[in-house]
């Protein structure tokens, strides 16, 4: 006579929801994700560790697909999953606080760029250097927008203020073994009250990515010359107001908008990554609002930066009108494979 044997089963969602507790002993299976809990009488099914029933050996590889972000484990545990940010893979590791961090892909092995706050009027560079407009200053902090380098325009029509590095030296290619690929983040914070147009020639723009033309030349128009990729907000009397972040690419002739559908708040920090693989035909996106939480993703194959151009990267703003705008930086990052 044959035995059937069937393990306690539903989706991750559901199992969140329901926050059951497991007998002792007792198997739950997700059956969207493959993995599963083993129950001990006391404990309800968020607070128990995910289970592998077997050690892994010299031969085996572990494969770890695209995952939400778990629920907070038990204390004195930690959670092990990989997360898509932007189209790029990363092994991401969340402790007992609910804190999640990636793990760090090895420095000595690639080309990194980093953009850091500094303690003076200026910044610190890693890898390249820097060239930075505006006034620059370190306010004291406060815990909305942490310990972050304020750049402030001019009050003078048409003013900038920003920083980006010098060497254009990332760049996309169509070869998958070149030294070329990118990945891009930078944290930055909107401190002003409004970056809107109000009345005739007034408002900003900004721009946040990589770009062959200076960072300052990418916000002097609202379709601006170059090869480049990155995210805009433009908010100019008589001309372009985007009610939400942009993510644009151009090929040094024709500019390609995507809209986000993250919506530009005044007063918020936000994280803005970019991803292309060596010898890439995408560039992926992210763009999360901190403050608020949300989140918006995606890529685009239309009008790529060319091949064989070489971009440079940063962010930079631009005031329309004769007033003073900030904005914050916390660091920016780039690296490419070699």
């Amino acid at each position: 006579m044959s035995v059937t044997i069937q393990l306690r089963r539903d989706t991750a969602s559901n199992w969140t929801s329901a926050n059951p507790i497991l007998a002792d002993g007792e198997i739950g299976f997700e059956t969207d994700t493959s993995l599963y809990k083993i129950g001990t009488g006391l404990t309800g099914w968020n607070g128990l560790p995910y289970i592998a029933l077997r050690q892994v050996d010299s031969g085996t590889v572990i494969n770890f697909s695209n995952q939400s972000t778990p629920a907070t484990p038990a204390t004195d545990t930690a959670n092990l999953y990989a997360k898509d940010i932007a189209g790029r893979m990363f092994l991401r590791i969340q402790g007992s606080s609910g804190l999640t961090n990636p793990l760090q892909t090895s420095f000595f092995q690639n080309n990194i760029v980093m953009i850091n706050t500094n303690a003076t009027t200026s910044v610190t560079s890693i890898g390249n250097t820097v060239t930075s407009t505006g006034t620059l200053s370190h306010p004291t902090p406060v815990p909305e927008y942490g310990y972050m380098t304020n750049f402030a325009s001019a009050a003078t029509t048409n003013a900038t203020a920003g920083t980006g590095t010098n060497g254009t030296i990332f760049v996309r290619t169509t070869t998958a073994t070149d030294a070329a690929g990118f990945f891009f983040y930078a944290r930055l914070a909107l401190t002003d009250s409004s970056y809107d147009q109000t009345t005739t020639t007034t408002g900003s723009r900004i721009f946040v990515g990589l770009t062959n033309q200076t960072m300052a030349a990418m916000v002097l128009a609202d379709n601006p010359t170059g090869t480049y990729c990155g995210f805009m907000r433009r908010s100019v009397n008589g001309a372009a107001q985007d009610t939400n972040w942009q993510f644009v690419t151009k090929d040094g002739t024709t500019l390609n908008l995507t809209d986000t559908a993250l919506t530009f708040t005044a007063q918020k920090v936000y994280d803005f990554y970019i991803f292309c693989p060596p010898g890439g035909a995408y560039v992926g996106w992210r763009v999360d609002n901190v403050t608020d939480g949300n989140t918006e993703q995606g890529s685009t194959t239309s009008n790529l930066p060319t091949a064989d151009t070489y971009l440079r990267a940063g962010f930079q703003i631009q005031t329309i009108n004769a007033t003073a705008r900030n904005i914050r930086m916390q660091r920016v990052y780039i690296e490419s494979d070699r």
